[in-house]
Order: C-alpha cells, then structure tokens, then sequence
C-alpha cells in the first residue's frame, strides 16, 4: 500500500499561537501541528513568526515544520532584546555552569511574588521583601561610608 502526499512546502505567519494557526499571503487560515523532532522543549513560536507549512491533500490541517525568521519586535522593544518563553507549566528552569553571569547595561531586576532584588548601572542594590533573612556561615561584614539600622 502506498500513500502519495503532496510534499510541497510553503511560508506561512503565525496568526495565532494558542490554537496554533498560520495565514498565507492570501489571506487563507490553516490550523496547525508543530512538528516535534527532539525530546527537548517544542520550538516557542510568536504572532507574526514566519514558519514553513506543509500540508498532506484533504487533511485539513498542516504542520509547521520550523520557523524561518522571528517577527519583528512588538513597537517600543529594542530588536536587540531577546525574549525567552517557557512552552506550557515550567515547574523549574536550571541553568548549570561552573559559572552564571547575568550582565545589563541599564539595571537587573529579579522579582517573585513580594521579593524584589534591583541592580542599577551605579551600583545602587536595592533588597524588598516582607521579611528579609540575612545569615553568615563565618563573619557578616556590613560596610559603608554610613551605615544606618532603623
């Protein structure tokens, strides 16, 4: 038994990433299967991705087989920011190294729930939190020109 599949393939934009539809330059909308080719996490797609589609005749719906280029950035975002989404309920995100840096020109921000941890570009680092825990294994040094409790 054989099975013929039209194998052409075509550029499509992502029109929608929750129902995961692509429009074609003619306006038509094709709903859509990611093609999955690794364990690792599904490719993260964006409204307005260009993505290649190939669609097997009378099935009714296509698969996009990878993105060709992102889209452009939302008006206001720099093009140089890079924007990582996690595909579906991340519990946790590692990353392993012998050494992480995390490097801005402007400031570091790192926030959950009510904690907050703000880094500016003059070296000012600000700690928010309902309750703050400082501890030391060994001495807990704290310096300044002034140092100011209550």
């Amino acid at each position: 038994m054989s099975i013929a599949f039209d194998t052409s393939t075509q550029e499509a934009r992502v029109c929608d990433v929750d129902a995961l539809r692509v429009s074609f330059d003619d306006g038509t909308e094709l709903p859509c299967r990611l093609l999955q080719t690794s364990a690792g996490p599904p490719l993260a797609l964006a409204v307005g991705d260009v993505v290649l589609v190939t669609c097997p005749p009378g099935a009714g719906v296509g698969y996009v087989l990878g993105r060709v280029e992102a889209a452009a950035p939302p008006d206001g975002e720099p093009a140089s920011d890079v924007r990582i989404t996690m595909p579906g309920k991340v519990d946790t995100v590692r990353i392993n190294g012998k050494r992480v840096h995390i490097q801005a020109d402007e400031e570091v921000v790192l926030e959950c729930g009510d904690g907050r941890i703000r880094i500016d570009k003059r070296g000012k680092v600000t700690v928010l939190g309902r309750d703050v825990t400082s501890r030391a294994r060994h001495s807990h040094k704290i310096k300044g020109s002034s140092v100011a409790i209550n």
